[in-house]
């Protein structure tokens, strides 16, 4: 189809690698409560109501957040942006709810002018720079089969 870029918002996934594709870039949006990031089981379990006696075996047939992407066509970029406080129902908000999380509503905001941004290199690359310069939390990597990791991790109360 073209595509060059796809954003992922709390996304659990099994499927890392892509195979042959024409996507470039994987933008991975997910909460640092996210319930379907590794680490986070006893959330994920009370969230799903999964029995603790069986949850082992379910969780481990269940999607997680990946961090990491790869394909069999060339290197993949992948963008890890993780966000502080947000957990799986907390990227988007019911805009008739009257008194929606404040939290919610800017990552909502913060989502919508990522995808907005992904939608161009040049804009991409000037929102990655302010959050870096904004946070400093990046971490950037690339393995040996030319895939680049970039992770950033960003906290929107300190945004107004």
């Amino acid at each position: 189809f073209g595509v060059d870029s796809v954003v992922l918002v709390g996304s659990p996934t099994l499927v890392t690698d892509l195979r042959e594709t024409s996507v470039d870039r994987i933008i991975n949006i997910y909460g640092s409560n996210e319930q379907f990031l590794q680490g986070n089981e006893s959330k994920l379990i009370e969230m799903l109501g999964i029995d603790p006696l069986i949850s082992g075996e379910v969780l481990n047939s269940l999607p997680r957040v990946s961090h990491k992407f790869m394909r069999d066509n060339g290197p993949m970029e992948t963008i890890n942006i993780e966000i502080k406080g947000i957990d799986h129902v907390g990227y988007f908000y019911d805009a008739a709810n009257p008194n929606p999380n404040p939290l919610t509503v800017k990552a909502n905001n913060f989502i919508a002018r990522m995808t907005q941004a992904a939608l161009d290199e040049t804009d991409l690359e000037q929102l990655l720079s302010l959050i870096s310069s904004l946070f400093g939390s990046f971490e950037d990597a690339t393995d040996s089969s030319g895939n680049r990791v970039r992770t950033y991790k960003i906290d929107l109360d300190l945004f107004p």
